[in-house]
């Protein structure tokens, strides 16, 4: 009698698409975004109330190295869309690491979504961080 494995799926392919490679492609968006709205939180705290205008910033020095940081990390996730095509082709070009070109589309679309998300903070913030 012959023996059929039947732990095995018809689908047994490898899967484009993990968790894992998800979480690590919206890793550093998802990282902005708690950067950017601990910032709105912060500096609420500090003025007690929301911002009026490009000077309203609280004078400390914690608050100068959280918007610092927001920024830098902000200013190397938006910079980091410029090398995406490159490494698209990269990927594509060897078929081992083919499968890992998706996992650059999850992360260029989690960028985009940051842009988006960041509209839902108050819109007096929102005007501050862009002035």
């Amino acid at each position: 009698m012959p023996t059929e494995d039947t732990n095995k799926s018809p689908t047994s392919a490898p899967r484009l698409v993990t968790l894992k490679g998800v979480l690590i492609a919206t890793a550093l968006p998802m990282s902005w975004l708690v950067l950017f709205y601990s910032l709105a939180v912060h500096l609420r705290l500090a003025l007690g109330r929301w911002p009026k205008s490009i000077g309203d910033n609280p004078h400390d020095w914690l608050f100068n190295i959280h918007y610092e940081s927001t920024l830098l990390v902000g200013s190397l996730m938006w910079l980091s869309l410029i090398a995406l095509p490159l490494i698209v082709i990269v990927l594509l070009a060897f078929p081992r690491i083919r499968r890992y070109a998706i996992h650059v589309l999850i992360y260029a679309v989690a960028v985009g979504s940051t842009f988006l998300l960041m509209h839902l903070a108050p819109g007096s913030f929102v005007y501050w961080w862009f002035d």
